[in-house]
């Protein structure tokens, strides 16, 4: 791909030899997809796909900082016929199909807001990052319609069905800190007698509210480590739930319940996904974790120790040589 190709609105720029910017470029209409644009993206990433070159990552952006993209441009779609509407649909339909089977890998740069068609668009990318002030939905409910652009299949596989039905029933839009704390996964990875690398995801946390320890609800997870906590030899899980981050959040199965530390234990066990069993064990039910967790050996006793900083303390939690038990 080329950063001299134009298009009406999409703009290009080069970031080195194997990187390229594609900007969604309507910042008047907060950079909502109308027919040129769903042509353009097809355009763009159906030339990728027959002929990648050195390219080995996009980023997927939008211009300005009010929108990623508004969603479907329905100053547009108010003028149309019933027949120009559906060859519109035809035309999305086939830019979602492009940006899923580009075979160079999109990251998402989702800045402001990201509804309806752009919720979707950014639904494609292989990965996401998303400014503060960026605000997801799929509103189509909310004009007596449904997601058409693959909105119903892409979220249920990021944040898990029951929380897209939410979603996409409701059309509520939910924030970048709230889908950070759906989820927690693990990817497998998977090489080919080429070897060639890819990975499969499984997930292990994604709305935990059964998943409860002296009655503290397992959920909205932020800080994160890795360590072999209990000694097996085999890396577990240590996250945490921010001190009363979700206050009046009623995406948190458990908004006022208190913070809570703990870890996900790995077992082995042929019959899970990826032959993994992820077991959560309470550490303390009530330091929490802010956004940084730090598990450590620190005192050189051969147990894992654990460290978080939340807004009412730091805290370190001396690891028990031989057990998965800590004490503050």
């Amino acid at each position: 791909m080329s950063a001299a190709v134009e298009f009406e609105t999409l703009s290009l720029e080069s970031a080195g030899e194997h990187v390229t910017i594609v900007r969604l470029n309507r910042p008047d209409a907060s950079n909502a997809l109308n027919t040129q644009m769903g042509k353009d993206l097809v355009r763009c990433f159906e030339d990728v796909a027959l002929d990648p070159k050195s390219l080995r990552c996009i980023v997927l952006t939008g211009a300005g900082e009010k929108a990623f993209c508004a969603g479907g441009d329905l100053k547009e779609r108010r003028g149309m016929t019933d027949e120009a509407w559906t060859r519109q649909h035809v035309i999305f339909e086939r830019m979602v199909r492009a940006l899923i089977d580009c075979p160079v890998p999109i990251i998402g740069a989702v800045n402001g807001a990201a509804y309806g068609g752009g919720c979707e668009i950014a639904g494609c990318c292989d990965f996401l990052y998303a400014a503060e002030t960026a605000r997801f939905a799929l509103t189509e409910v909310t004009l007596g319609i449904m997601p058409g652009g693959g909105g119903t299949q892409t979220l249920p596989r990021a944040v898990g069905e029951r929380r897209a039905k939410e979603l996409i029933l409701t059309g509520k839009p939910f924030t970048a800190a709230q889908a950070h704390g759906w989820g927690l996964a693990w990817f497998e990875q998977k090489r080919s007698a080429s070897g060639e690398i890819s990975f499969v995801e499984h997930m292990i946390m994604d709305d935990h509210s059964g998943d409860t320890r002296d009655s503290v609800a397992f959920s909205e997870l932020h800080g994160s480590a890795i360590a072999d906590v209990d000694g097996d030899g085999i890396p577990d899980f240590v996250v945490g739930k921010r001190f009363w981050s979700h206050l009046d959040d009623y995406y948190d199965p458990d908004p006022y319940g208190p913070a809570v530390l703990y870890w996900y234990k790995t077992v082995r066990n042929k019959k899970a996904p990826g032959g993994a069993e992820m077991v959560p064990q309470m550490i303390h039910n009530w330091s929490g974790a802010g956004s940084d967790v730090v598990a450590k050996d620190l005192n050189g006793d051969g147990a894992i120790d654990i460290v978080t900083a939340t807004r009412s303390g730091t805290y370190i939690f001396w690891g028990r040589s031989g057990a998965a038990k800590n004490a503050r």
